[in-house]
């Protein structure tokens, strides 16, 4: 099955990947996050809204239109893959980032904080259209719904197999 796909605003995208440093949470019950990746361009192909894969066909298909350059090999009876895309942005200083707590189980629903930041005030930046995207990797167990929210606004909501 390929990526399922929530669209709750436009131009928003979320992609999961991994690589960086473990964000996760001090208690047994809230699931781990992992950034596998911050691939540009997300758009290169492909839906547009946040995407949440379950298996590794899937993500390995997207990441190949994508030519992005990171390892798809996730064990997905483990995992959930995530990834995040705010759409076209100005220029490419802008990031995209977990916010505190990253990720929280309440009522079976893990709720993943993330949010895109803007680069700093005076900084120098080239300017050419871009389209940041972040992938996660997301322990599977505790939760039978993931939602992204930004703040108090909810991005996407999926319901996990």
């Amino acid at each position: 099955m390929d990526g399922e796909a929530g669209r709750s605003r436009p131009g928003v995208c979320l992609c999961i990947a991994w690589l960086g440093a473990v964000i996760g949470c001090s208690s047994e019950k809230n699931p781990s996050l992992e950034k596998l990746a911050d691939v540009v361009p997300c758009d290169a192909a492909g839906p547009s809204g946040f995407l949440l894969h379950t298996d590794e066909p899937s993500l390995k298909r997207w990441a190949q239109a994508r030519q992005a350059m990171f390892s798809t090999a996730v064990d997905f009876d483990q995992y959930l893959v995530l990834i995040a895309d705010f759409g076209e942005l100005p220029n490419p200083a802008w990031t995209i980032e977990l916010r505190a707590p990253a990720a929280v189980v309440v009522d079976d629903i893990a709720r993943v904080s993330i949010g895109l930041v803007a680069p700093p005030a005076g900084r120098r930046v080239i300017q050419k259209v871009s389209h940041p995207c972040a992938v996660y990797r997301v322990a599977r167990g505790g939760f039978s719904q993931l939602e992204l929210v930004d703040g108090d606004q909810s991005l996407a909501r999926f319901a996990i197999d």
